[in-house]
């Protein structure tokens, strides 16, 4: 059976956010502690997003790029639920006088339409001898994809960062830490593998090693933070511009 660098890496990242789910889930069932069932909810959609482009293309469709490319559309339109559920996250953790439903909604509409423009752009899907899968986005659907990461990425990043810059708690500094650093490593690789795609053709290495890198940071974070959802958020306030 063939296979891919791109599906492994896509399989293990599936399971460390299956794994951050769980545990948020568990949290919130004990606490209804609500930032840990956001948590709980956007690791998990995450994990869904992985399973189905890393699994299913990475490993079972390699060999018919029209088959991967409908993969590719359906693993991006579950993404955007993640992205909706990233974009609620930015806007409850650092701007707490505006609805958060207004960035679930931006991002649920603009996946979509990015979803609808990849049908009539379809990306050219191939495994480059490396092992590693190569998603030719036309330039148009590139950038508008890499935008939808890097934007709510963002925020969270430096939400998260002065989180980290404020605390005493060293729990929460280093969640405050790991997570930033891992959404910092999604603008750059998100930047690396959409942005430039169009233009210079860089390796799709960088992006897959990119993620494996966020992916093993994320774990490291719970495995040093057992208790990651139980350490206090002060709700809507804490790693927000008010502090």
């Amino acid at each position: 059976m063939p296979y891919s660098y791109t599906g492994i890496i896509y399989i293990f990242s599936a399971i460390v956010f299956g794994f951050g789910s769980y545990k948020f889930y568990k949290v919130w069932q004990k606490q209804r502690n609500f930032v840990s069932k956001i948590f709980a909810y956007l690791f998990g959609s995450i994990a869904i997003a992985f399973l189905i482009d890393g699994f299913f293309g990475g490993m079972f469709f390699l060999e018919s790029p029209e088959i991967m490319n409908w993969i590719m559309i359906l693993g991006f339109l579950t993404f955007g639920i993640s992205l909706s559920i990233l974009g609620y996250l930015a806007v409850y953790l650092k701007f707490p006088k505006i609805s958060p439903k207004i960035g679930f909604f931006t991002m649920l509409f603009y996946s979509i339409g990015i979803g609808i423009l990849n049908i009539f752009y379809p990306t050219h899907v191939f495994l480059e001898p490396t092992k590693f899968i190569n998603w030719e986005f036309h330039p148009l659907v590139g950038i508008l994809r890499s935008l939808s990461f890097v934007i709510p990425s963002i925020f969270l990043t430096i939400a998260f960062f002065h989180q980290a810059r404020i605390t005493v708690d060293r729990r929460i500094k280093t969640r405050a830490i790991g997570f930033g650093m891992a959404f910092l490593l999604v603008i750059i690789t998100s930047g690396s593998d959409m942005i430039s795609a169009g233009f210079i053709k860089p390796d799709p290495m960088i992006a897959d090693v990119g993620l494996a890198v966020a992916s093993l940071i994320l774990l490291l974070v719970f495995i040093l933070v057992p208790t990651i959802g139980e350490v206090p958020y002060k709700e809507k306030y804490e790693i927000s511009d008010n502090d």
